[in-house]
């Protein structure tokens, strides 16, 4: 038994393909609350990318509290004589290094 045709043609495949891609990156886009994408493929999204930024230094400030929470809970004994207590302190810095660099960038 032959089998239904969507479309008349390939091209109008690729067509209906290229426009469920372009729905789909416009859907990711909307659902981590970015801009959409300039439409002069030449122009820079400077309000995408700060935008994205500003929600990495926000993500980033969580993970340094926690981090610093985590640290200040656990005992004297635990921050002084432990080796992941060290790690653990050279990771909050990291993470602050990185933040006072993100900080920094703008579009």
């Amino acid at each position: 038994m032959p089998q239904y045709r969507k479309y008349k043609s390939d091209a109008e495949r690729q067509a209906a393909y290229r426009k469920r891609q372009a729905r789909e990156r416009r859907r990711e886009l909307a659902d981590k609350g970015l801009p959409p994408l300039p439409k002069i493929a030449s122009m820079p999204g400077a309000a995408r990318w700060n935008s994205a930024v500003e929600k990495c230094v926000a993500l980033l400030e969580m993970v340094r509290e926690e981090m610093t929470d985590y640290y200040n809970e656990r005992s004297q004994a635990w921050q002084q004589h432990n080796y992941r207590a060290d790690e653990h302190k050279e990771n909050i810095k990291t993470v602050q290094t990185i933040l006072t660099k993100l900080e920094d960038i703008s579009f």
